[in-house]
Parts: C-alpha cells; sequence; structure tokens
C-alpha cells in the first residue's frame, strides 16, 4: 500500500451550511432518528476501477470548529491499477484528482445536492494530513531479502523495544509501549511506531492474482521474470503525519513540510520530499548514529572511546558493559536529568546508548544497515522495463489521469481539466 493521501477539507461557511443540510435530509430520509451523527463514513467506489475512496464528515462542535471531511485515497489502485509501485511523490500532481473525485463521491452520495455547492471547494480548501510512500531496495536473491528484512526487524527490536526506561516516580508503573508490532494482514511484513506516523518493513511476493491487480493481462513468461525479480525487493513504506513531522535542512533549519499540496513542486522544495521523509526515518531508526554493535570489538576493562572520557564518564561506561543497573550507578543516583546527561555524552562520545543493555545493544545493525540503506541505493521501479507500466510515476501519471477522466465522463460531479495531459507519450 504505497502512496496512501490523506486530505483535510474545510469547505467555506456557505458550503459547509449547504452539505450539512443535505446530509440531514438524508439522515432523515434513511433513518427514523432526528439527529445527525457527529461522524459520518462512507466509501465510495470508484468507477472503472477496483479501488475505494474513503470520506470520513466530522460534524461541527459548536465551539468555533468547522465541519471537516477526510478523504483517504490510493492513487496507484485508482490510476494503475491494485498493488501498484510508486516511484515519484507527485503530490502536487495527485491531490486535484483526489479533490475532483471527492466533489463526485460526495455528489453521488448527496444526489440532491446543487452543482455550485461543490464547486466552491477548491484546493485552498484542502490540506494534507497524512501521506505514505515507498522505498524499494533491490536485493542479490529472495533469500538475501528474506535475511535484509529479518536484520530490519532485529535492529527495529533493539532500538525501539530493546530499551529499560529509566523509572522515576510518575512512570514505575507503567510499561514501555510495543513500537514494533508484525503486521496482522501480512505475515511479511511489520510495523514500526515512530513519532511522526509509522513504518511498515515488508518483502515483496506477489502483485496479485486477479487481472484486475495488472494494468493488462502479460505473457506467462513475461510475469515470470516479472514475480522472480518482485521476491528480491524489500519495500520500507513510511506514513507521515504532517503536524508531526519536523526536519532539519541543509542550512540548519527546523522545518516542516507544507500542507499545501501547490508547494509540493522542486522548486519550492529543493531537497524533494523523497529525500526529506527518508533521512529523517533515517535518522530515527538510529541509522546515524554509528552505535557499537556486534561487529564491534569491545575490551570492557580496557573500553577506549573515540573521544576522551572524563573518569565520571568511564565509570558509567564500565559499569554499563559489566550490566550494571545504571539508575542506581553512584554518579547518577536515580536522577533522570543526570541519566539522560550521560545518555547524550556517552552517545557522542563513545558510541553507546546506556539506556539498551549491552547483551542487547550488541544485536544492533544501524551500522551495516546504513550502508545498504541509502537512498542512493534504491530501486527505482520507474526506470525498470518491466516494472514501469506497473508503476505510478512521472511517465505513467499522465495517460493514467486522461484514462480515468475519460472513465468518469458523464459520471454527475465530475470536472477535471485533464488538458494538460493530452498528448503525452503513453
Amino acid at each position: 500500500m504505497t502512496l496512501n493521501i490523506h486530505l483535510t477539507i474545510t469547505p467555506s461557511t456557505e458550503t459547509s451550511a449547504a452539505l450539512a443540510q443535505a446530509h440531514k435530509e438524508q439522515q432523515y430520509t434513511a433513518s427514523t432518528e432526528g439527529s445527525t451523527p457527529r461522524r459520518l463514513k462512507y466509501e465510495w467506489q470508484i468507477p472503472g476501477t477496483s479501488s475505494t475512496l474513503d470520506i470520513v464528515r466530522i460534524e461541527a462542535d459548536g465551539k468555533g470548529q468547522s465541519a471537516v471531511y477526510h478523504c483517504i485515497g490510493h492513487p496507484g489502485e485508482y490510476l494503475i491499477g491494485r498493488n501498484t509501485l510508486s516511484g515519484n511523490s507527485l503530490i502536487d500532481i495527485l491531490v486535484p484528482v483526489q479533490l475532483a473525485l471527492f466533489k463526485a463521491a460526495m455528489q453521488a452520495l448527496l444526489p440532491e445536492l446543487a452543482d455550485e455547492v461543490l464547486e466552491g471547494i477548491t484546493l485552498a480548501h484542502c490540506k494534507l494530513d497524512t501521506l505514505t510512500m515507498g522505498y524499494y531496495f533491490e536485493c542479490e536473491n529472495p533469500t538475501e531479502a528474506y535475511r535484509a528484512w529479518l536484520n530490519w526487524y532485529q535492529h527495529a527490536k533493539v532500538v525501539f523495544d530493546g530499551g529499560n526506561r529509566m523509572p522515576t516516580r510518575t512512570n514505575t508503573w507503567r510499561k514501555s509501549p510495543i513500537r514494533v508490532t508484525s503486521d496482522t494482514e501480512c505475515r511479511d511484513a511489520f510495523m514500526v511506531a515512530l513519532p511522526f506516523g509509522q513504518a511498515r518493513v515488508a518483502l515483496k511476493r506477489d502483485f496479485g492474482s486477479c487481472p484486475s491487480a495488472k494494468p493488462s493481462l502479460q505473457p506467462p513468461e513475461e510475469r515470470m521474470v516479472m514475480l522472480a525479480q518482485l521476491r528480491c525487493l524489500l519495500c520500507i513504506e513510511v506514513t507521515v503525519e504532517l503536524s508531526k513531522f519536523y526536519y532539519t535542512d541543509n542550512s540548519g533549519l527546523d522545518l516542516q513540510l507544507p500542507r499545501d499540496c501547490q508547494l509540493w513542486k522542486r522548486s519550492a522544495m529543493p531537497q524533494g520530499p523523497v529525500a526529506i521523509i527518508w533521512n529523517r526515518f533515517h535518522w530515527e531508526s538510529w541509522l546515524q548514529a554509528e552505535l557499537l554493535g556486534e561487529n564491534d570489538e569491545v575490551e570492557p576493562e580496557g573500553f577506549q572511546a573515540k573521544a576522551p572520557l572524563a573518569w565520571e564518564m568511564q565509570e558509567v561506561a564500565t559499569a554499563y558493559f559489566d550490566g550494571g543497573y545504571l539508575p542506581k550507578h553512584p554518579q547518577i543516583e536515580g536522577n533522570p536529568k543526570k541519566f539522560e546527561k550521560y545518555r547524550e555524552a556517552l552517545i557522542a562520545r563513545a558510541g553507546i546508548d546506556i539506556l539498551n543493555p549491552w547483551n542487547v545493544a550488541q544485536l544492533n545493525l544501524g551500522q551495516t544497515l546504513s550502508r545498504e540503506f541509502m537512498l542512493e541505493k534504491r530501486f527505482l521501479p520507474q526506470v525498470n522495463e518491466i516494472f514501469a507500466p506497473h508503476t505510478l510515476a512521472q511517465q505513467t501519471v499522465g495517460p493514467a489521469i486522461l484514462k480515468l477522466d475519460a472513465a468518469m465522463q458523464g459520471k454527475p460531479g465530475w470536472s477535471f481539466d485533464a488538458s494538460a495531459y493530452e498528448g503525452v507519450p503513453k
């Protein structure tokens, strides 16, 4: 499930009032209850595709918060086909398409709604809420892909679930949340909770067995070649909640990704969103920390850090390698602030994280994964002759939009100018 776009749409006061009235009339027709539910959820089948658009309306709360719509779609599915790969972000191109589908969906769900009501909803009323981007890495064979998947799982368990949180007066009774969990819908994937969203690490096994899973029927020989290469891929899907996502640009400024889709252009984002999101995930996964791991030879008794340590830090480091309970160490004395002070200093100077016990930390594969999973080494399906037709990318999005526009012609509420994509080579 790569390239998932979640929009928050807040219509103007006038438009919102007309929509609220249409929803009330619909509820009165369908139910004997006299009040409109606080939350309305719709699932609309996009004509000519096997994909659906999920729409959730949250009613105004009476405290100044206007009614909002959440519109969630999978552009790869409704433009190319199910189980499609994604090659670029294309946010500035795809959001207008999803907004047009949202309007068509609302017209289909509320047939009595006047056309001019939906015409009042523009890109200015839309904000990006969350999105999911996929990053693919090709391994030598399926066995190596599985090995890479296991390495990621081992590393994730170490850095996210391996730490013993230092107990304080307020959290001694709490259990640390488990941040690495299996994907209940896929045995070949696991999920990692992140401060700004989540990541999903998965093996690619198949495009799907049904014809609708492919843009066109393929010769058996070509499909066998495709499946053989597909099973060598490891996919890392990073889901970002934009309100929680911060990054540091090349000049050292702390920034956020824009929620306005019109700003997702190369001219406005020189570094590029694909790189920005991957680099933040890379950092959050401790792949840039250069922590000591199983490939490093460490002599606990005569440990030599990469930078000189004060004697107090040397004592804490020695106790760490001995497996001591550091919160009670004489240099820390149960003080959380001192613990964090020593932790930060030892990460920077010695490459050890005292939050993770040494017997767990030795399983850290950050240095290995950091080298093998650089952004420059990722597999680009859009430049692969076999995968390109099955990939949502710059060269396929234009013809796909024209095909969707043709399928939507004559459907109530559909209004989209696809002229910019006419004449684009297929």
